[in-house]
């Protein structure tokens, strides 16, 4: 699998709509998302999968964000 395509399976597991995944020029992933409240946010992800505790604190902001405790913006 992608990481395009992971990351944006990431987000949409912790309950959030995605709109845009794209690979930056500085080779992480941005992933332009919105949660049930109409929120959008851009989320930054590291393009290398060797950072496993990055996924998953990313996966808890994710989760932040869908229950509108967090707003990266």
């Amino acid at each position: 699998m992608s990481r395009l395509k992971h990351a944006k399976e990431l987000a949409q597991r912790q309950g959030l709509t995605v709109l845009e995944v794209v690979q930056t020029k500085g080779d992480h992933i941005r992933v332009r998302a919105s949660n049930s409240m109409g929120w959008v946010a851009n989320f930054i992800l590291p393009f290398t999968p060797s950072d496993w505790r990055g996924e998953r604190n990313k996966a808890a902001e994710f989760r932040r964000f869908a229950r509108g405790t967090y707003n990266p913006n």
